[in-house]
Protein backbone atom coordinates (compact mmCIF):
# COMPACT_ATOMS: atom_id res chain seq x y z
CA UNK A 1 0.00 0.00 0.00
CA UNK A 2 2.82 2.42 0.84
CA UNK A 3 4.64 1.71 -2.42
CA UNK A 4 1.45 2.42 -4.33
CA UNK A 5 1.43 5.96 -2.90
CA UNK A 6 4.70 6.79 -4.72
CA UNK A 7 3.69 5.08 -7.95
CA UNK A 8 3.27 7.83 -10.52
CA UNK A 9 1.32 5.56 -12.88
CA UNK A 10 -1.46 5.30 -10.29
CA UNK A 11 -2.12 9.05 -10.41
CA UNK A 12 -1.80 9.33 -14.18
CA UNK A 13 -4.17 6.41 -14.74
CA UNK A 14 -6.71 7.76 -12.24
CA UNK A 15 -6.66 11.21 -13.88
CA UNK A 16 -7.15 9.73 -17.36
CA UNK A 17 -9.98 7.46 -16.20
CA UNK A 18 -11.75 10.39 -14.54
CA UNK A 19 -11.36 12.62 -17.60
CA UNK A 20 -12.62 9.92 -19.94
CA UNK A 21 -15.54 8.44 -17.98
CA UNK A 22 -16.94 11.29 -15.85
CA UNK A 23 -20.53 12.01 -16.89
CA UNK A 24 -20.54 9.30 -19.57
CA UNK A 25 -23.71 7.29 -20.23
CA UNK A 26 -23.08 3.69 -21.26
CA UNK A 27 -25.47 1.50 -23.23
CA UNK A 28 -25.39 -2.28 -23.59
CA UNK A 29 -26.07 -4.39 -26.63
CA UNK A 30 -28.41 -7.35 -26.08
CA UNK A 31 -25.50 -9.81 -26.04
CA UNK A 32 -23.74 -7.81 -23.26
CA UNK A 33 -26.57 -8.03 -20.72
CA UNK A 34 -26.12 -10.00 -17.51
CA UNK A 35 -28.70 -12.51 -16.36
CA UNK A 36 -30.51 -15.45 -17.83
CA UNK A 37 -32.41 -14.86 -21.06
CA UNK A 38 -36.15 -15.31 -20.97
CA UNK A 39 -37.21 -18.90 -21.56
CA UNK A 40 -38.67 -19.73 -24.92
CA UNK A 41 -41.58 -21.91 -25.84
CA UNK A 42 -43.85 -23.50 -23.25
CA UNK A 43 -41.95 -22.22 -20.17
CA UNK A 44 -42.42 -18.63 -21.36
CA UNK A 45 -46.21 -19.04 -21.22
CA UNK A 46 -46.23 -21.16 -18.05
CA UNK A 47 -44.48 -18.68 -15.74
CA UNK A 48 -47.25 -16.01 -15.76
CA UNK A 49 -49.88 -18.70 -15.15
CA UNK A 50 -48.00 -19.77 -12.03
CA UNK A 51 -47.70 -16.16 -10.85
CA UNK A 52 -43.95 -16.13 -11.37
CA UNK A 53 -41.88 -13.55 -13.19
CA UNK A 54 -38.54 -13.98 -14.86
CA UNK A 55 -35.76 -11.64 -13.59
CA UNK A 56 -34.85 -9.00 -16.14
CA UNK A 57 -31.43 -8.89 -17.71
CA UNK A 58 -29.40 -5.85 -16.70
CA UNK A 59 -26.49 -3.89 -18.06
CA UNK A 60 -23.41 -4.38 -15.82
CA UNK A 61 -22.22 -0.77 -16.18
CA UNK A 62 -24.64 2.01 -16.99
CA UNK A 63 -22.61 5.12 -16.18
CA UNK A 64 -19.05 6.36 -16.26
CA UNK A 65 -19.14 6.91 -12.49
CA UNK A 66 -19.62 3.15 -12.03
CA UNK A 67 -16.51 2.53 -14.13
CA UNK A 68 -14.51 5.06 -12.09
CA UNK A 69 -15.67 3.45 -8.86
CA UNK A 70 -14.96 -0.08 -10.08
CA UNK A 71 -11.44 0.91 -11.14
CA UNK A 72 -10.95 2.58 -7.74
CA UNK A 73 -9.99 5.88 -9.38
CA UNK A 74 -12.26 8.05 -7.23
CA UNK A 75 -9.95 8.66 -4.25
CA UNK A 76 -8.65 12.03 -5.52
CA UNK A 77 -9.99 14.60 -7.94
CA UNK A 78 -8.47 14.99 -11.40
CA UNK A 79 -6.61 18.13 -10.33
CA UNK A 80 -5.17 16.42 -7.25
CA UNK A 81 -4.07 13.43 -9.34
CA UNK A 82 -2.28 15.75 -11.79
CA UNK A 83 -0.64 17.64 -8.93
CA UNK A 84 0.54 14.41 -7.28
CA UNK A 85 1.89 13.23 -10.63
CA UNK A 86 3.83 16.48 -11.15
CA UNK A 87 5.27 16.32 -7.62
CA UNK A 88 6.38 12.71 -8.07
CA UNK A 89 7.99 13.44 -11.44
CA UNK A 90 9.92 16.37 -9.94
CA UNK A 91 10.96 14.26 -6.94
CA UNK A 92 12.15 11.34 -9.10
CA UNK A 93 14.11 13.65 -11.40
CA UNK A 94 15.73 15.38 -8.41
CA UNK A 95 16.69 12.05 -6.85
CA UNK A 96 18.13 10.84 -10.15
CA UNK A 97 20.14 14.06 -10.54
CA UNK A 98 21.55 13.79 -7.01
CA UNK A 99 22.42 10.12 -7.50
CA UNK A 100 24.19 10.79 -10.80
CA UNK A 101 26.00 13.80 -9.38
CA UNK A 102 27.27 11.75 -6.44
CA UNK A 103 28.24 8.83 -8.67
CA UNK A 104 30.10 10.84 -11.30
CA UNK A 105 31.94 13.52 -9.36
CA UNK A 106 34.39 15.60 -11.33
CA UNK A 107 38.04 14.60 -10.72
CA UNK A 108 39.08 18.25 -11.09
CA UNK A 109 37.79 19.18 -7.63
Amino acid sequence: RALNMVNMYKYGFAALVQLEFEGLELHCEPDELIGLPKPAGFAHHLLPLLGLSWPAQTCPLESGEQVISQLNAHELSTAHNCLALAILIAAYRSLAYLALRRRFRSPLR
